[in-house]
């Protein structure tokens, strides 16, 4: 079997239709916390490698995550080439806003789904979801 390079918006659309089992929710549950661990470090790094080290704490969560069979049967090299975009100073800085907005509301039991609302429509910015496949993807 040969295995087609996706683009990130089919593979998101791939993944999304999987129905997850306990057991993969609690290797998703452990490798977040332990992603959260590495990027609760990041204001100790030099500002000049913050973003490369990001790519590579996501890239080895989502390999470790959601890779993991495929590495077994098609090897490191072939996940090493999973696409992460470049993102901006202005982008980055709109999602960790919004991300600390999340955690704040959480904090003090408030309602955080518009702010989760403001990072998912900039996720299908930065990967150019189209209003179709953000249908598909919210299952609506």
């Amino acid at each position: 079997m040969k295995l087609a390079t996706q683009t990130p918006k089919k593979a998101l659309k791939a993944f999304l239709k999987q129905k997850p089992l306990r057991s993969e929710i609690d290797v998703f549950k452990t490798n977040l916390i332990a992603l959260l661990d590495k990027i609760s470090v990041i204001e100790k790094r030099p500002t000049d490698e913050s973003e490369e080290h990001l790519k590579n704490d996501l890239r080895d969560f989502l390999r470790d995550t959601y890779y993991r069979d495929t590495a077994r049967k098609y090897g490191l090299d072939y996940i090493k080439k999973l696409p992460v975009p470049n993102v901006d100073d202005e982008n980055q800085l709109q999602i960790i806003n919004c991300v600390d907005k999340v955690l704040e509301a959480k904090k003090q039991g408030i309602d955080s789904i518009s702010f989760e609302r403001e990072i998912d429509e900039l996720v299908y910015k930065l990967y150019d979801i189209t209003e179709e496949e953000i249908k598909i993807i919210e299952g609506s």
